[in-house]
């Protein structure tokens, strides 16, 4: 069982944020880690573009 972990990211589906991202919509940039997002950027994962 889990029992440390952030419920608001609960209603995050993965699905949702490629569909921003390929969309060019910035706000996917709020649903993942910043970690996550650097590396997006950098090596143009998901179809990201600048």
């Amino acid at each position: 069982d889990l029992r440390a972990y952030d419920e608001s990211c609960l209603t995050i589906f993965a699905r949702d944020v490629l569909k921003k991202i390929q969309d060019a919509d910035p706000s996917w940039e709020t649903m993942v880690p910043a970690q996550a997002v650097a590396l997006i950027k950098t090596r143009g994962l998901f179809a990201y573009r600048a």
